[in-house]
């Protein structure tokens, strides 16, 4: 036990898997999950979960945690996920379900209980008598029901065409069992058990489930979509809310897929995924490599489909898949088989059975798609383009979504069909601020691949863009813009995009080789791959570039021979400074006969003998003056005569009040010098008044005097 705890988390999976040889590993789909900042590993040998930080996982410390749990499953565990609120852990295989209650982070690292390396967990199991009494009912996909009140619902999907709603708090029934695709013709045992070896035959049997984005309804209930596929392709929706606290399923199906195709788009269905986008994308992928992306829309259509409530009430629907694209994965690097092509059916078969669809937690726009023959991720750049186009009010404001999705071939486990497989039992997309995503996969040999997680070439575009601008003002040009024929860094973009790539090739293991014929085949493809698109692409825009150089160089050319002529002609300083002058002495001499023109009108306008309109209506305003200023004077007069006549009238005097009067009228002598200069100032304003209306009258004429 010392010597374990002693090495990192990587080199006890590598233990682990070295000392577990069997198949049964082979069946593994992901044995990781990410909780925040922390990576949990479901040991199928010690039945425990191995806890570590994604920093000391990358940088393999020897420092984890082991969450051992209170009672240890009996059957094998294939994948583990962790629940939206961090609080459970779901773990499950072929025939058992089991929810972990994970303990509390605290502590200035966020690990569980300040990094305590053992720590005892409460495991319950989820239904054990029903799975334990019908071993011949295998559990094909659980996942948490993202509507869950308090995020303590699961859903099961089974191999009996029934989806089960289960909580947590009462595992020992579901809350809800939904018979899917329900026939009406199983009447008795036998003819049911009949209908389900025939539905098995002709692929009614489902497959996988997702879970997708939640819609809001006019009541602001969340309403979530389930949509189940089946093995023939049929897609069928389950809508699901809880109201009053209880869970309403309504089962509607199967979906209509557009347009219509001859072979009806296929068979062999074996995963669906639910892309959290708006409006919905599905993704559904076939044995063969084929991925169908499908957007759920309204159908036009009044009769395309029908809803199957729980009381087994049909309704029409308008909801219809519309298939935007088809990919196609290359699922073994090699394509070529050896040997005898019916022997080699059966394996290619094999192979091809085990296509598993994976989201990508950081991008809503891509996932991840896991094989026997390796690993791809798949980036939809149209989403982005739709989610535009769908938020706009102006539709015709967006270009048209032709963008294809883009999809890289990162890791191969399979060459070909004839050489061993090297499975994946986990991968994990992992996310630090201090370097770039990448993918951690976790083969079955034991081995630990990261691959460097890069998106495709609009995201390299845009940051490409952003450093430009940063550098400098960069504008396309608006010819260009009206071509919708963008720079000339993305028409060089486009040259070197890549329709293959090479991936890392994992294969074989222990006892397991690559035959010696297969390393020819390897190093020929590759380099063909080299040749095509990295040789002879890089190539090309070499020549775009050489074009574009020469041009530039002429143009340079051209724009400098403009400006030496420009410099040479050295006249056009002193022509400049010239009429500046001349510009200033012009504008001098124009505000000098402007001043020179009003003085000759006002001259002519003085010594004319006819008095203008004007000045006619001055004389009047002036006599009116003067005799309001007449009447004034006498009015005044009057008032200071009667003022008199009252106080001499209203007090009676006598000799000590008269003596007092005398002395009251007398003024001092600094009293009478203010008088005197106030009566001179008065007397200089009163002449100047009369100098101005001399002077007036002498203006206006003779026959005009007033005085």
């Amino acid at each position: 036990m010392a010597n374990s705890r002693e090495m990192s988390l990587k080199a006890k999976i590598q233990n682990e898997f070295k000392e577990n040889v069997s198949n049964e590993i082979r069946r593994k789909r992901n044995l990781f999950t990410c909780l925040n900042d922390l990576i949990l590993y479901w040991s199928d040998m010690d039945k425990c979960i191995l806890s570590t930080s994604i920093t000391e996982f990358r940088e393999d410390r020897p420092n984890y945690q082991t969450l051992l749990c209170s009672t240890a499953p009996a059957f094998d565990i294939t994948q583990i996920k962790c629940s939206s609120s961090g609080h459970h852990v779901l773990v499950f295989g072929e025939s058992c379900i089991a929810i972990i209650e994970l303990p509390r982070k605290w502590g200035v690292d966020g690990l569980f209980e300040n990094g305590k390396k053992v720590i005892h967990c409460k495991l319950t199991m989820i239904d054990e008598s029903f799975f334990m009494h019908h071993l011949s009912t295998k559990i094909l996909q659980v996942d948490w029901y993202q509507g869950s009140p308090n995020d303590q619902h699961i859903v099961v999907l089974t191999t009996d065409n029934s989806i089960r709603f289960y909580n947590i708090l009462s595992p020992e029934q579901p809350l809800v069992r939904l018979p899917l695709f329900e026939q009406n013709f199983s009447e008795t045992r036998d003819i049911g058990s009949i209908c389900s070896i025939a539905s098995n035959i002709i692929g009614n049997t489902a497959v996988d489930f997702d879970i997708a984005k939640a819609v809001i309804n006019d009541d602001e209930t969340e309403t979530y979509h389930i949509y189940v596929m089946q093995e023939s392709g049929d897609v069928w929706l389950l809508k699901c809310r809880f109201l009053n606290n209880r869970l309403q399923v309504d089962q509607q199906g199967p979906l209509t897929m557009n347009p219509p195709a001859q072979d009806n788009y296929g068979c062999d269905y074996c995963s669906l995924l639910c892309l959290q986008t708006s409006p919905t994308v599905i993704a559904m992928a076939t044995r063969d490599g084929r991925i169908h992306h499908c957007i759920v829309m309204e159908s036009d259509s009044e009769d395309d489909s029908e809803i199957f409530d729980l009381s087994n009430r049909s309704v029409d629907s308008n909801v219809a898949l519309f298939v935007y694209e088809i990919v196609q994965l290359e699922l073994t690097f090699i394509n070529e088989t050896s040997g005898n092509y019916e022997d080699n059916e059966d394996s290619e078969t094999a192979l091809l059975s085990n296509l598993h669809l994976v989201r990508d937690a950081t991008n809503s726009d891509s996932y991840l798609c896991i094989s026997d023959g390796g690993f791809h991720t798949i980036y939809t750049p149209w989403i982005n383009d739709l989610d535009k186009f769908m938020s706009s009010d102006v539709p015709s404001s967006h270009g048209e979504i032709e963008a294809p999705a883009e999809v890289s071939y990162l890791l191969c486990t399979q060459p070909s069909v004839d050489s061993p497989c090297s499975s994946i039992c986990g991968c994990l997309v992992l996310k630090d601020a201090a370097y770039d995503p990448y993918i951690t996969c976790l083969l079955s040999s034991g081995d630990m691949i990261s691959l460097n997680y890069k998106r495709g070439l609009k995201n390299a575009m845009d940051s490409f863009n952003m450093d430009h601008n940063e550098s400098k003002d960069y504008q396309t040009s608006p010819l260009r813009k009206l071509k919708a024929v963008g720079g000339f860094d993305t028409f060089i973009a486009k040259i070197l995009q890549k329709n293959a790539t090479v991936p890392k090739i994992r294969s074989g293991g222990g006892n397991e080789m690559i035959p010696a014929d297969l390393y020819y085949k390897l190093l020929t493809k590759t380099t063909q791959i080299l040749r095509e698109e990295y040789m002879q692409k890089m190539l090309h825009a070499k020549v775009e570039l050489e074009k574009r150089c020469k041009l530039l160089r002429l143009k340079k050319a051209e724009q400098q021979s403009d400006i030496d002529a420009l410099q040479k002609d050295t006249d056009l300083s002193t022509k400049g400074d010239e009429l500046a002058s001349k510009l200033e002495l012009a504008q001098e001499k124009a505000y000098f006969l402007t001043a020179r023109i009003g003085q000759v009108l006002r001259n002519l306008q003085t010594s004319s003998p006819v008095l203008s309109k004007e000045e006619v209506e001055w004389n009047k305003e002036l006599k009116t003056m003067q005799q309001k200023l007449t009447s004034i004077k006498r009015f005044s007069e009057q008032v200071k005569v009667k003022h008199e006549n009252m106080i001499l009238q209203t007090v009676p005097f006598n000799p000590k009040q008269k003596k007092q009067a005398v002395a009251v009228n007398t003024l001092s002598t600094s009293q009478s010098i203010k008088v005197r200069a106030v009566l001179k100032d008065q007397g200089e304003l009163i002449s100047g008044l009369v100098e101005q209306v001399q002077s007036l009258q002498l203006r206006v004429g003779p026959d005009t005097s007033v005085f």
